[in-house]
């Protein structure tokens, strides 16, 4: 299997990083965008996952969020949920435009979950509130709730991650 490595720009003109496979047979074919949750970067097992959907036919393109890995960014390690929602459509949009892949572009995301419960813009005020539910075993998990300036809420999500505690 052929790797490609690649960068594409987000929005903002931050500079991505990725790995793109592309199948040996004639394409154009479908395209599955591969990233990981909060802080986790490409190395870390996505390959696995594109080394399945790419032997059954799917192009697969593996990205850094901003300020993490291999990408570009100014506040290296910061996470922001909305500005990766963002770059996970920069990502899906680049995929988009290479002349391998047709327009059956999708996203999945994984170490995390997010439910929309309403429609939200990327770019409005939301407040998030955080709470850890459980740390044992080396594990922790997270849960979060986005809210927009009316109180109203707009999405829940989940994290779980694994610890190492110093000392």
């Amino acid at each position: 299997m052929a790797r490609e490595e690649v960068e594409f720009r987000s929005l903002d003109g931050t500079p991505l990083a990725a790995h793109l496979y592309i199948p040996d047979s004639d394409g154009p074919h479908p395209a599955i965008v591969l990233s990981h949750g909060f802080g986790a970067v490409k190395e870390m097992s996505l390959d696995r996952y594109a080394d399945v959907f790419h032997s059954a036919g799917f192009a697969c393109l593996l990205y850094d969020h901003r300020n993490t890995g291999s990408s570009g960014g100014t506040q290296r390690g910061e996470i922001d949920p909305w500005q990766q929602v963002s770059d996970m459509s920069d990502a899906i949009t680049y995929a988009g435009s290479r002349a391998e892949v047709d327009d059956r572009v999708t996203e999945a995301s994984l170490d995390h979950a997010t439910w929309f419960h309403r429609p939200a813009k990327a770019d409005q005020w939301l407040y998030y509130e955080q709470r850890v539910e459980c740390t044992s075993g080396g594990r922790g998990l997270a849960s979060g709730r986005f809210y927009d300036s009316d109180g109203m809420l707009i999405a829940t999500c989940m994290q779980e991650g694994l610890m190492r505690w110093n000392g």
